[in-house]
């Protein structure tokens, strides 16, 4: 099932930056480019959720990038 969004995008990060600056760390989100990855996604015609959606796609890469940096510093 293909689903269509609307670019909520900046108002969710900003949510996300409001609870990481109220604990005085610097945002890990870029909004600019969670906005320019989801307009990519809808230009495609690629679900924002899903299987194969973008999401779906980001969590692989960023649990993938974890467990090598994992592997990585036990070697």
């Amino acid at each position: 099932m293909r689903m269509q969004v609307e670019p909520v995008a900046e108002a969710v990060v900003m949510e996300v930056e409001d609870q990481v600056t109220a604990t005085g760390t610097p945002p890990l989100v870029d909004k600019d480019l969670v906005a320019q990855l989801v307009g990519d996604a809808q230009r495609l015609g690629l679900s924002v959720e899903g299987e194969g959606g973008l999401l779906a796609q980001l969590t692989k890469l960023v649990l993938e990038s974890a467990l090598e940096g994992e592997m990585t510093a036990n070697l």
